[in-house]
């Protein structure tokens, strides 16, 4: 099951859909959790990265994207 996607546009781009969506993967089967990563402009590639975490994170976790802006 999939978390609520966060979008990060990619640096310098004007166009809406350019940049990747960011979400948790849960795994009941194993009670495990990814962090995924995917190309809002190509879903049929499926993930350009992918982490397996250290432990499951929770169902309705949310998180936001800042860019850092130093």
């Amino acid at each position: 099951a999939a978390g609520e996607p966060v979008f990060i546009a990619r640096p310098g781009s004007t166009d809406e859909d350019d940049g990747w969506l960011v979400t948790f993967v849960h795994d009941g089967s194993n009670d495990s959790t990814e962090f995924v990563v995917i190309d809002a402009r190509d879903f049929e590639r499926g993930y350009v990265a992918q982490v397996k975490l250290p432990a499951r994170v929770p169902f309705g976790f949310h998180g936001n994207w800042a860019p850092d802006r130093n």
